[in-house]
């Protein structure tokens, strides 16, 4: 367990390193930084509708996907650029701990940054809205979130080495558009799946935003066992890799 805390430490810092932490929670505060300039025109009720569409618009759709993105992908990417994952995978340590390891140091990384970012949002709204309860649809579509893209990008970081843009083609195309367009392939939707446990705790979800779930049915605890089971499985698929590849 020794090794296992050092990689998780090593490999958090790495993620939160300040440049690309104050940009990321900035990036993840803009729905409470729009929502703070537009209640001075709007009136509470339409408020609400509008907290909930810039949270599932532009924090699950973008803001917390491309955070998670960037720190799942890098989580092995930068070590395999710098040549320096060599020195990590080292013979004494097992595979499997050290992909949990960085996995859940790069799911710890999402959830501190967009953490941050939604903090912003909360505060936000319990000062314009005066419901402190809003914010927590949200921060439960933060943890299936984090977690169901570092179970997908995290082996993707390993598997290309441009993982990014394979990732934002997921993210935009696949996600973005084939997931909102095909009912059929919203459970293959991270975002989507999120905003399925959002649903299950928010109030005052707008009809047409609701609509975006396709044929998923609200529910936190589905959803949240479902990312799960991802995880184990990205574990093992990360697993595999780190003893496939050339690391050196």
């Amino acid at each position: 367990m020794i090794a296992a805390r050092w990689i998780f430490r090593l490999s958090f810092r790495q993620l939160v390193q300040r440049k690309r932490a104050i940009g990321l929670v900035l990036f993840t505060a803009l729905p409470g930084i729009v929502l703070a300039i537009a209640s001075a025109s709007v009136d509470e009720d339409e408020l609400i509708g509008l907290f909930h569409d810039l949270n599932v618009g532009l924090y699950l759709m973008v803001g917390l996907a491309v955070a998670a993105l960037l720190n799942a992908s890098s989580a092995f990417g930068e070590e395999l650029r710098a040549s320096t994952l060599s020195y990590i995978v080292v013979k004494p340590v097992p595979r499997w701990i050290i992909a949990a390891a960085v996995t859940t140091a790069a799911t710890a990384a999402t959830l501190l940054l967009a953490g941050i970012g939604l903090a912003v949002t909360w505060l936000v709204a319990i000062i314009t809205i005066g419901d402190a309860g809003l914010g927590l649809a949200p921060l439960t579509a933060l943890v299936i979130e984090a977690l169901g893209y570092s179970a997908v990008f995290v082996p993707l970081g390993l598997l290309f080495s441009r993982a990014t843009l394979a990732g934002l083609a997921y993210i935009f195309v696949w996600e973005g558009i084939l997931g909102r367009a095909l009912s059929a392939l919203a459970p293959s939707s991270v975002w989507i799946t999120a905003f399925s446990g959002y649903a299950d705790i928010g109030e005052g979800i707008p009809d047409e935003t609701l609509g975006m779930l396709g044929n998923l049915v609200p529910g936190a605890g589905g959803a949240l066992a479902k990312v799960l089971v991802a995880f184990v499985v990205s574990i093992g698929l990360t697993t595999l890799l780190l003893r496939k590849r050339d690391l050196a």
